[in-house]
């Protein structure tokens, strides 16, 4: 089996972030790496406004990044450290709104190890340099220049190694221009200190590397003993040049101020109240800045507490007066980042990242002492800090269940079970964005067309036109109101076809028998045995349709000085559906859609050949054509049709030539599709209305169309009104709303659900819409309603019920301090007529060494909605893997198979199978096979012997360290491991013919070391995706589509496996990935199919987010490649848009 696997959403975790000014224009730009994979620049307007200006897929794995300024230029460089083996130099180009590399220095081996440099890097502040470092040994600096030409220059990489160390935190120390200087946390463990020594000593120093700008050399300065649980270094910005203030240490509970020359300060770290006295804080993030001459300082507990450090500068770099005071609380931070504006960004260690402002400085509070320690009263709520933007992440993503599309429910739904300790959600995902409703009118019929009025020189929207089945209405709209006009510059006694205001103000409305230009004498054109169809005005031309005994005609007319002149007619068409002008001015072309499906592109520009209204191309669709506009996304110039049948169709058209290709639909809804102009966060997009509303907008470099969550829609426009931002005006039957685009950073959207506890895994329902979440912390417990921080070996537990058809939590069992639940399944059982949920659970589990205290099966009985507890049944081992077998209990009862039948009051135990080489992480019955996952040892196909009692492997898989597993059928299993690989395993034909044999001899046990078998499965397909994927589901993201295989990753991640059903597919993607891998430049020169191979090669699996970035190609690689595949750029590029939109969103 061949796949090609396709991202399908990038709401990954943000594991590096940088402020930085990348395009050189003073503007405040937000680089942010997701996932270690993806790179996205953002860009804040002086409203506070957060809009994507770029994405790229890097294919590698980015460890560490910084900012560097090289000289006095104006913009910021990144720089990268990555498992290319080499340090990264990039720019950003705001003409090509694209990052190019400047330099890649290859220094070692590719790939992450642990004396390859990458893991660490920072910048000098005076940008002259830069260190990168591995966690053990080695250590490069690098020095940055300018030639005579203004052309960067990077140095040949100076050593700073030592054997024998592990650096644990690297900084560049501000120093102005005397020499370089940084700083690191280093342990030196030579043989004195290796681990058969009983009682070893560990050492930690604080090392200061300086680099002699003269010499050309690393000299390793000072080498300080520091305490053992140091952890963190924070440099001091420097104010007064000829003075360093050196660097504060974190540590367990104590902070020190170090700086060579003078003594060290130490203070201590305040506790939160009821925090235990056993238990250490550390300081693990923290921001600096400098304003008006002075430091303002943040650092983050490990607990999520902000402290502002404060300290008086005395004189030859002395502080004095070091204090922490409690300034609020949020989520744990993986990084702290300020903007140059005071943006403060908190890069969550999970869950969502979170844009700040600060509001206030009045609730900082000072701690008190209290039995020998100092305490402080944490916030209720957050008090100094006003959230501005919010950076979805479903990080840490451990399950994923998929709800597929139903006939009250038109969209694919997903349930997300994520986040960490009492941070844990529900997130029910759909493919839809959400709207805020501001205004809502209630109206006396449905309307059948509306249209916004503005002056060109306005920059709001004066008035709204609505026109009825017999009337025409006008709203006025003001600063903040929208009403009736009293007295109306129009005909408002019969329905319209177009009312528009021309650029002067003047008002234009077209009737089916006429049309009237409210001017200065009144101008009307008036029909006799004729009737206008369709019409459509930019504000100084108008376009018509007439009938006239069957037979259409086209009209062009321009308005000037007051008067409405016929420039040219066009007779004998076919007959017109929709009309629509492009966006210049004047309009080059226009679009004409005829009931037959084709669309002609007409030119309005008359030339020495040809008149206005000739014909330049022709679009053809399956279909009537109802509505047709132009937009602008992104510098591409679209042309959108809507179908009569409820499909989008999208063309790219050249607005000098007026050519038509590129071509692609999607489907909206089931009545003739109406299309609108709107604006999403002040970017041109195009609203879709068919029932639902579907919006084609421009995501980072992309083009996607998403729906919204709004439900029977007939009629949209874009509006410009005072009171809202990028408002849209939406007819939904008999009311109107004035809505806007809550945020299209992220296409999945829905609703939150709170739970207690980490889910640890989720167990479904069998017959009803039942989900049960077994959740749990360790280093925890419960003291009343409050749940604190304790030692490890310290757990909290319980068991939520989810009511899938109501979204909403229905029962909670908690458990016992220090019990958690480890797995379960649902069986249902004939002999008692009653289906049981099982639960392994077991008590004050540690995992430094393995140990617990007791283990055991719980069953519950499962009434309609509720759970009741019946009985616990004592093991001897924890089961983390269950299942259903013929009515019975199938449970991994730590390496033991072991099949359980429900008792009374006990579960009778019914047949076992010991020594399986690693504890049994997941259980799955697939008719009469047993698919038994291991920790470590990979697979075992194993038959129940019904007549001995006795389990018998068949065949089994080489090692591997599994995470989750997915079996597609009794000989095929598609799974994941900890190292980021998914891959699939099969039996051979010939040995899965014998398996379906019950008489086979294949079923008989083989005597072989540790109770494997003869028989191996096979590595079907292997593919490195660069995270952990924790679900498999196998789904249709689309009604009616082929199912695919949708994959949830630990980092938040969502990617699809989509089959490859014939052999001119698989040849078209492998022979494309083929050429992209050569054509397409890697940011940080990593070789694409090295990547895709980290742990094992690649095998029958195409990467297509590569094959998509075929788009991005200039113009004469996309024709070279083209050619060499025997196809058009156009046919590629429709083939790639295709498989997206008819299996995934």
């Amino acid at each position: 089996m061949n796949f090609i696997n396709l991202s399908l959403e990038n709401t990954g975790k943000i594991t590096h972030s940088l402020f930085g000014d990348f395009s050189g224009n003073g503007v405040i730009e937000l680089l942010i790496v997701r996932s270690q994979t993806t790179i996205e620049l953002y860009r804040i307007n002086e409203n506070d406004q957060v809009s994507l200006i770029l994405q790229e897929s890097v294919f590698c794995m980015i460890r560490s990044m910084c900012k560097i300024r090289i000289g006095s230029e104006a913009k910021d460089y990144i720089l990268i450290g990555s498992d290319s083996g080499s340090i990264t130099l990039l720019g950003y180009s705001s003409e090509q709104n694209k990052l190019i590399p400047i330099y890649n220095e290859i220094f070692g081996k590719s790939g992450i190890r642990r004396v390859v440099p990458g893991e660490y890097i920072c910048s000098d502040p005076m940008g002259r340099a830069a260190m990168i470092g591995a966690i053990e040994k080695q250590k490069l600096v690098y020095i940055f220049n300018r030639d005579s030409n203004g052309k960067i220059t990077i140095s040949s990489p100076l050593e700073a190694h030592k054997s024998n160390t592990i650096c644990y935190n690297i900084i560049a120390l501000n120093v102005g221009y005397d020499n370089p200087m940084f700083a690191t946390i280093e342990v030196d463990y030579n043989e004195q200190y290796l681990s058969h020594i009983e009682h070893r000593i560990i050492k930690k120093y604080v090392v200061f590397y300086e680099l002699d700008l003269g010499l050309n050399h690393v000299i390793r300065k000072v080498a300080e003993p520091i305490d053992p649980t140091s952890n963190y270094l924070i440099p001091i910005l420097s104010l007064n040049e000829g003075y360093h203030y050196g660097l504060f240490i974190c540590s367990e509970d104590k902070i020190t101020w170090f700086n060579i020359g003078h003594d060290k300060i130490c203070i201590p770290i305040p506790k939160y109240h009821n925090q235990s006295n056993t238990h250490s804080t550390l300081i693990t993030s923290h921001v600096m800045r400098t304003h008006k001459g002075k430091h303002f300082v943040l650092l983050q507990s490990e607990f999520g507490d902000l402290f502002q450090l404060s300290f008086d500068i005395k004189e030859k770099g002395q502080l004095d007066n070091i204090h922490l005071r409690y300034f609020d609380s949020i989520p744990t931070a993986l990084s702290l980042q300020f903007s140059k504006r005071g943006h403060f960004l908190c890069v969550g260690e999970y869950g969502d990242s979170i844009l700040y402002n600060i509001i206030s400085m009045e609730n900082i509070t000072i701690p008190f002492e209290k039995d020998g320690r100092l305490e402080f009263e944490r916030h209720k709520e957050i008090l100094n800090l006003e959230e501005i933007y919010r950076f979805k992440s479903l990080a840490p993503l451990i399950d994923l269940k998929v709800a597929p599309a139903t006939s009250s429910q038109d969209t694919t739904k997903m349930y997300a079970f994520c986040g960490k300790g009492n941070q844990s959600t529900i997130k029910i995902l759909k493919n839809q964005l959400n709207t805020l409703d501001a205004v809502e009118i209630e109206l006396p019929a449905i309307p059948i067309s509306i249209w916004p009025l503005k002056k060109e020189t306005d920059e709001y929207h004066q008035y709204l036109a609505i026109s009825y089945s017999n009337i025409t209405t006008l709203l006025k709209i003001t600063e903040d109101e929208m009403s009736e006009c009293t007295t109306s510059p129009i005909l408002l006694s019969t329905p319209s076809l177009l009312v528009s205001m021309l650029f002067d103000g003047t008002f234009l409305q077209v009737m089916t028998d006429r049309i009237i230009i409210y001017s200065e004498p009144i101008q009307q054109f008036i029909t006799e045995d004729q009737k206008y169809v369709c019409a459509s005005c930019n504000g100084s031309e108008l376009i018509v349709s007439v009938e006239k005994n069957n037979q259409t005609s086209l009209i062009y007319f321009q308005y000037q000085s007051g008067h409405l002149l016929t420039m040219e007619r066009k007779d004998n068409l076919s007959k017109i559906t929709a009309l629509a002008l492009d966006q210049f001015h004047p309009s080059k072309h226009c679009a004409i859609g005829c009931i037959d499906g084709s669309v002609h592109l007409l030119s309005l520009i008359p030339n020495e050949t040809t008149k206005a209204l000739s014909r330049v191309s022709l679009q053809t669709y399956e279909c009537s054509i109802n509505s047709l506009t132009f937009n602008i996304i992104d510098n591409t110039s679209y042309l959108f049709a809507g179908l009569s049948n409820g499909l989008l169709g999208r063309s790219v058209y050249d607005p000098i030539s007026g050519e038509i290709n590129e071509s692609s639909l999607n489907f909206v809804g089931s009545r003739p599709v109406t299309l609108s102009n709107v604006k999403d966060c002040g970017e041109d997009s195009v609203l879709a209305i068919s029932g639902r509303s579907l919006l084609s907008y421009k995501n980072g470099t992309k083009i996607k169309t998403t729906p919204l969550n709004i439900q029977n829609t007939t009629l949209a426009c874009g509006i410009l009104v005072p009171f809202v931002d990028n408002a849209i005006a939406i007819i939904c039957e008999k009311v109107m709303k004035i809505i806007t685009i809550e945020s299209t950073s992220s296409s999945l959207t829905g609703k939150n659900i709170q739970i207690s506890y980490t889910p640890r895994k989720v167990i479904t329902h069998p017959t009803i819409p039942l989900l049960y979440i077994l959740e749990g912390d360790n280093n925890s417990c419960k003291v009343g309603n409050e749940i604190i921080q304790t030692n490890e070996g310290n757990w909290v537990g319980g068991i939520h019920t989810l009511d899938a058809s109501q979204d909403e939590l229905i029962q909670f069992i908690d458990f016992d301090n220090n019990k958690h639940p480890t797995g379960g399944c649902v069986v249902r059982s004939i002999s008692k007529n009653q289906t049981y949920l099982i639960v392994g659970v077991i008590e004050s589990y540690k995992t430094r060494p393995i140990q617990w205290k007791s283990s055991e099966i719980q069953v519950y009985s499962i009434n309609e909605r509720s759970i009741n507890y019946c009985y616990s049944t004592k093991v001897e081992y924890p089961v983390r893997a269950f299942a259903e077998f013929k009515g019975m209990v199938l449970a991994g009862v730590g390496n033991i198979l072991r099949l359980y039948d429900i008792g009374l009051k006990s579960l009778l135990k019914k047949a076992e199978k010991r020594q399986f080489a690693s504890d049994i992480a997941q259980l799955h019955v697939i008719g009469e096979t047993i698919l038994l996952t291991g920790v470590s040892d990979g697979f075992n196909l194993i038959r129940y012997n019904q007549i001995n009692h006795k389990f018998d492997i068949y065949a089994d898989s080489l090692p591997r360290w599994v995470v989750t597993a997915a079996p597609l059928n009794q000989s095929t299993v598609l799974a994941s491991d900890k190292f980021g690989e998914i891959f699939m395993y099969q039996l051979p034909k010939e040995i899965e013919e014998q398996a379906l044999n019950p008489f086979s001899t294949l079923l008989q046990p083989h005597k072989t070391i540790y109770e494997g078998s003869s028989y191996k499965m096979v590595t079907a397909t292997q593919f490195f995706v660069g995270d952990i994927a924790t679900s498999f589901a196998q789904c249709s993201l689309i009604p009616g589509a082929p199912s695919i295989f949708l994959y949830s990753n630990f980092m938040g991640g969502l990617s699809a496996l989509i089959p490859l059903q014939s052999q001119n597919d698989i040849d078209f993607y492998q022979h494309l990935e083929m050429h992209m891998r050569v054509h397409w430049t890697n940011l940080t020169d990593r070789n694409h199919i090295s990547f895709r191979s980290s742990i094992v090669p690649v095998k029958d699996t195409v990467d297509g987010d590569l094959c998509e970035l075929y788009e991005r190609l200039p113009y004469e690689i996309q024709q070279e490649i083209a050619e060499e595949m025997e196809k058009e750029v156009n046919e590629i590029i429709k083939k790639l848009h295709d498989l997206r939109h008819s299996r995934l969103f």
